[in-house]
């Protein structure tokens, strides 16, 4: 099916993280820095601040929708799986 495309169009600005605020701007500066692989040591220290256990459970709470950043597509998909099976088949 993928060689029935004939055109290819590169995005040049972040679409999903959109919003004004300085945080929504450094989010997005944050992960054009991680897509060219060019992540400073802010950076790091950015992602340190959001793992999951090192969060208070109202922390938690507060990004239970939000996206998360995996390592391995392994994790990526136990994670979708969870989510789905947890919104979808709650009986």
């Amino acid at each position: 099916m993928y060689k029935s495309f004939d055109k290819v169009v590169v995005l040049e600005k972040q679409f999903r993280q959109s919003g004004d605020s300085e945080e929504q701007d450094a989010f997005r500066s944050f992960l054009d820095r991680l897509k060219r692989r060019e992540c400073t040591t802010g950076d790091l220290e950015y992602t340190r601040a959001r793992i999951k256990a090192r969060l208070s459970p109202p922390e938690l709470k507060l990004f239970e929708n939000a996206i998360h950043i995996y390592p391995y597509r392994r994790m990526v998909w136990s994670h979708n799986r969870y989510v789905l099976q947890d919104c979808c088949f709650d009986p």
